[in-house]
């Protein structure tokens, strides 16, 4: 079914005034725009950085090349990638639709904190669905604060 701008307009706009908000859900698109890689991307990266590793894995999917990793290759090979992001237009759109009320929670795939660290939403609107054995050591600043839910 195929939808135009004014259509998710009029949706948000008709929940909002029955007293609902809507949900979203956001990915790798929001990431990549800011320079974070996507998981074929870190794959690559992984084969150019850490050949041996790369070879060791099998199949050379994501999770078994980083799998190859120390936790803490790991971790530098994503947090020099996050760290150096900024939000993008989307996620600020995201925050002025939160902030007037026609959403109440986002949810990501992604594996980076950018939308919730940088714009400080309480953990009732924030959950990552997605959570890698070392995202939490990667961040551990970030979700050692109460504003994160993962599942």
């Amino acid at each position: 079914m195929f939808r135009e701008i004014e259509d998710i307009v009029e949706t948000l706009k008709n929940a909002k005034a029955r007293g609902k908000m809507c949900s979203v859900l956001i990915g790798a698109g929001c990431s990549v725009t800011v320079g974070i890689p996507t998981a074929q991307g870190f794959v690559d990266i992984i084969k150019e950085k850490y050949p041996r590793d790369y070879e060791r894995a099998n199949p050379k999917t994501y999770p078994k090349c980083m799998s190859q990793l120390s936790v803490d290759e790991q971790r530098s090979l994503i947090v020099d990638f996050v760290d150096k992001a900024k939000i993008n237009w989307a996620h600020i759109a995201l925050a002025q639709l939160m902030k007037a009320g026609y959403i109440d929670r986002v949810l990501t795939t992604n594996f980076d904190p950018l939308y919730f660290c940088r714009l400080g939403f309480p953990s009732r609107q924030c959950l990552f669905v997605s959570f890698d054995f070392y995202l939490k050591s990667c961040y551990k600043h970030y979700f050692n604060c109460p504003k994160f839910m993962h599942a």
